[in-house]
């Protein structure tokens, strides 16, 4: 829905010695976005866009975003082309498929909300990861090829820092697994190269690149609602501005950033479904729905682009079969695709609407001023025009880009400017205070009075301990003292013959008030368990380290053995690493240490039954 492509000139040439580039990336359910900027000390450039891709047809041949899609020939894993080399639906050769909609899949899969498939056919998580993968790896040579043309730099001897900004669906902002599984093909594919970070919402980079790059001025106090309508989705943020400095502006949220199912995706299902009543009225088997999907692939992108517009026609035809001479056409009339949209229309501003009630009873005093319109559905005119009539009796001005190029590209370029500013300023638009909730980890305490009404367990050590206890390392919120990192010593009581035995903890996490972070981890409780991280056996014995031998009155031996563990604990990236310590004998001798070694994340989806030395694996402190 982005409307035609306009070449985008470099409005800023860049000619110091380049410190840093920063790009950001907009992996959309069907279209894909990057902006990038170079900067050094003193100044940038202007965010840009990667127009140039691979497979354009004409001359010159630019285009804002590339199609989220792959291709790959029968029985050969590597694929075959990507983007716009990928062929139309309705030229694809025998023994071809073309794959979209991963973005959608791998979210279904994790959910476990509905079944995906690709032409009919039940996919699985290992083909989306691929499949997604294979996109990501594409996109990143071509990235790592434009900037080193553009910018005339070797980025892979890794002299210059590149930080990749990803955004974040709203939808997967609290469910860590979907996430997770996101960075791991993202870093997968390449961009690990750099510094990837995934913290903006795509709602709230829409609302950095509208409160900077906007034609509205705004004003200290100033409160307003950025509406992403996209492809899949509808993301929404209402802020206000804190802080104007210069250039620089700052933002604060007025409430979470929420997001509904309804984007431009959905008018092609309506029209996809519309066309398999058409065949089936016709009789043309379309068991798998394979030529509905093609149908709504061609020349129905057209229709919705034009329809509001000036272009717009009372009856639109398409041909059936394309290829074949004598192919029946399917004709809808102006009301059918105007009922696809308006469906759409209907719910987006229901859900303005409740928000706008919802911000009356959370911030009273804060008046709303404007709505402005982001993405590639609220770049639709005839979206645009709707929604300007419903709210032009109620005081609240919508307001849009009057480039039709630039709404679909709000994330893309929003996630560059929130960075540069950070870089340049000290400061990001909207700054990230702190974790957004608070995370802990699984273990034994040895029994106290606090433990009174907690079953107690005996261990070899001859100590009774207290389990599922949850010791906080990150809280909603703060920021580590060391960056992101955290570093805790806990131990464990080992039978001799066992040190090299699998063992490891479940990763807990919630979003109440630190006050009331519980203890111990309750079946309906307020912490939920989100992971498990274990140690492999195959780690090898040479990490068992240090290990100090304690002997029991009875003469009963077993291992103390004391760890140091890192964590990092964010948003989809979850990282724990772990070395063995032992505390020296005497003031004089110096911490013997063991090797730190890896700690592996397993997700409930892929993780079966859990022995309890892997949920719950150690203790509290260390005193060896």
């Amino acid at each position: 829905m982005s409307g035609s492509d306009e070449f985008e000139p470099d409005l800023d040439k860049f000619d110091g010695i380049t410190t840093g580039v920063i790009v950001g990336i907009d992996i959309g359910m069907t279209c894909t976005g990057v902006a990038f900027c170079a900067y050094d000390n003193v100044s940038h450039q202007n965010p840009q866009v990667i127009q140039d891709w691979p497979g354009l047809p004409g001359t010159p041949a630019v285009a804002n975003k590339v199609p989220t899609c792959i291709a790959y020939r029968a029985g050969i894993s590597k694929p075959r082309s990507w983007g716009f080399e990928c062929p139309d639906f309705g030229n694809v050769e025998n023994g071809m498929a073309v794959l979209d909609l991963f973005k959608f899949q791998l979210q279904i899969l994790i959910t476990k909300k509905g079944v995906p498939r690709q032409g009919g056919v039940e996919v699985e998580m290992r083909d989306v990861k691929n499949w997604y993968r294979d996109f990501l790896r594409a996109l990143y040579m071509r990235i790592g090829k434009h900037l080193k043309e553009k910018l005339e730099m070797d980025f892979e001897g890794g002299t210059v820092p590149v930080d990749y900004i990803f955004s974040v669906p709203t939808m997967w902002k609290n469910n860590h697994e979907l996430v997770g599984a996101f960075r791991q093909v993202v870093d997968e594919a390449g961009f690990s190269s750099g510094n990837v970070t995934m913290e903006l919402t795509e709602g709230e980079a829409a609302a950095v690149f509208t409160a900077t790059r906007s034609n509205h001025t705004f004003k200290k106090g100033e409160a307003f609602i950025v509406c992403d309508a996209g492809g899949a989705t509808t993301d929404m943020c209402a802020l206000q501005v804190t802080k104007l400095d210069g250039g620089a502006v700052q933002l604060k949220l007025l409430d979470d950033p929420k997001a509904i199912d309804v984007g431009s995706v959905r008018i092609d299902k309506l029209f996809e479904d519309r066309a398999k009543e058409y065949l089936d009225e016709l009789k043309i088997d379309d068991k798998f729905g394979q030529l509905a999907h093609r149908m709504r692939k061609g020349v129905f992108q057209q229709w919705k682009i034009k329809f509001g517009t000036a272009l717009d026609v009372p009856n639109y035809k398409t041909s059936v079969r394309p290829e074949l001479r004598d192919s029946p056409s399917m004709y809808l009339s102006r009301n059918e695709l105007k009922g696809m949209f308006d469906k759409q229309i209907e719910k987006i501003i229901k859900f303005i609407d409740n928000e706008i009630g919802h911000l009356r009873d959370l911030e009273p005093e804060v008046k709303l001023s404007y709505i402005f319109l982001a993405g590639g559905l609220g770049s639709s005119k005839y979206l645009q025009d709707e929604i300007e009539n419903h709210y032009k009796d109620k005081n609240i001005k919508v307001l849009f880009a009057k480039n039709p190029i630039d709404p679909p590209l709000a994330v893309c370029k929003g996630l560059v400017i929130d960075r540069l500013q950070h870089f340049t300023d000290q400061t990001s638009v909207i700054p990230i205070k702190g974790s957004s909730a608070s995370y802990g980890i699984l273990c034994w305490e040895l029994y106290g009075n606090q433990h009174s009404e907690q079953p107690a367990v005996k261990k070899i050590d001859g100590n009774r301990y207290a389990e599922n206890q949850i010791d906080w390392l990150i809280f909603k919120g703060r920021k580590p003292p060391q960056g992101d990192t955290v570093k805790r010593r806990y131990s464990r009581v080992v039978e001799p013959g066992n040190e090299t035995n699998r063992w490891g903890f479940a990763v807990v996490w919630s979003r109440v008030p630190l006050e009331n972070l519980p203890s111990v981890l309750e079946l309906h409780g307020p912490a939920a368990v989100i992971c498990y991280v274990v140690w492999e056996p195959d780690a090898g014995a040479k990490h068992v380290g240090a290990l100090k031998k304690r002997r029991l009155p009875w003469k009963k031996k077993y291992w103390l053995v004391g760890y140091e563990l890192t964590a990092v604990m964010t948003l989809g990236k979850l990282k724990f690493k772990s070395k063995i310590v032992r505390q020296a004998a005497n003031e004089d001798e110096d911490e013997d240490e063991g090797e730190e070694f890896d700690l592996k994340v397993r997700w409930p989806a892929e993780t079966g039954v859990v022995e309890s030395e892997e949920r719950c694996g150690l203790i509290k402190g260390c005193d060896c």
